[in-house]
C-alpha cells in the first residue's frame, strides 16, 4: 500500500480521496433516504398486497338461518342481474370490445344508479375483464357473482357450434367442465368477486325448444334422464371448482 501511494502525485491524490469522498457521500446519502423511505415502502407495498387479495365469503348458519358473511362481515344481497346492450345491437355486442372511456361512462351510467339505491351485488356473464370486476367493486361497492353459462345456450365442441348442448355426451361435459374450471382460475383472486353462478334457467332448457321463453314445462314433458345428465355436470364441476376456489361459493341458476 505505502508503495502504490509514494508513486502517486499530489494532484492524482487530491483526485483519488475526492472520488472516495464523492462515493462515501453518495452511499450514505443512499443509505440515509432508504433508511428513511423504507418505512413508507413498506406500508405502500402491504396495502397493495392487501387490495390485491380476494375476498372470503363463507356461507354460515346459525339460530336465524343461513347468512352470508364476506370477509368477515354479514352481506345481506340486494342485486341486480346485470349487462350492457345499447338499442339496435344482439347478442353479439360486447361491451367490453368497445374503448375504455365509453366503458366507464356505461359502468357510471348504471352503477351510480345501483349504488343510489343500495344494490351491493350484480350477477353478469363470465365474459367480464377481471380490471372491469375490481374497478365496478372499488368505485361503487358492488360485487359480482361470475355465471358462466355452462352451455346454456349452445357451446363450441372440438371448434363446432352445437346450438342445443346435449349433457350426455361426454366430449360436451369434459369441454364444459374444462371452460368452467377456467373461469374460476381466472377470478379467484380477484378482488370483488362474491361468488360462482352457473347456467341460466337450465331446468328450463331441458324442455323448450328454443331460445324464446315459453310456458313452464308440465309434468308429462319434464325429462328426469335430461335432467339427471345436467344436474350430475354440475355436481361435477362444482365439486371441482371448490377445489381449485375455496374463497367463493358455488351455485346455479334455476
Amino acid at each position: 500500500y505505502n508503495n502504490t501511494i509514494s508513486r502517486i502525485t499530489p494532484f492524482r491524490e487530491r483526485r483519488i480521496m475526492s472520488r472516495i469522498l464523492e462515493f462515501t457521500s453518495i452511499k450514505t446519502s443512499r443509505n440515509f433516504l432508504l433508511h428513511l423511505l423504507l418505512p413508507s415502502l413498506l406500508l405502500v407495498l402491504s396495502m397493495s398486497v392487501a387490495q390485491a387479495a380476494p375476498d372470503k365469503v363463507v356461507l354460515q348458519k346459525d339460530a336465524k338461518g343461513w347468512k352470508m358473511k364476506v370477509n368477515g362481515k354479514d352481506l345481506y344481497v340486494k342485486g341486480y342481474v346485470w349487462g350492457y346492450s345499447p338499442k339496435g345491437e344482439n347478442y353479439t355486442y360486447s361491451l367490453w370490445n368497445q374503448e375504455e372511456e365509453f366503458i366507464k361512462k356505461v359502468l357510471e351510467q348504471d352503477f351510480s344508479l345501483m349504488k343510489k339505491a343500495n344494490v351491493n351485488a350484480v350477477r353478469t356473464f363470465s365474459t367480464i375483464p377481471t380490471k372491469w370486476v375490481t374497478y365496478i367493486y372499488r368505485k361503487y361497492g358492488i360485487m359480482s357473482v361470475i355465471n358462466p353459462l355452462m352451455g346454456r345456450y349452445g357451446a363450441t365442441i372440438n371448434g363446432t357450434w352445437v346450438p342445443n348442448t346435449d349433457y350426455s355426451d361426454p366430449v360436451t361435459r369434459k369441454v364444459l367442465k374444462e371452460d368452467v374450471l377456467k373461469d374460476v382460475r381466472k377470478f379467484k383472486d380477484v378482488p370483488g368477486v362474491l361468488m360462482f353462478a352457473l347456467g341460466n334457467e337450465s331446468n328450463y332448457g331441458l324442455s323448450w325448444s328454443s331460445f324464446e321463453i315459453e310456458n313452464l314445462p308440465t309434468a308429462e314433458a319434464r325429462n328426469v334422464k335430461k335432467a339427471t345428465y345436467l344436474y350430475s355436470l354440475y355436481e361435477e364441476v362444482i365439486s371441482a371448482g371448490k377445489a381449485i376456489d375455496k374463497n367463493h361459493p358455488f351455485s346455479i341458476v334455476n
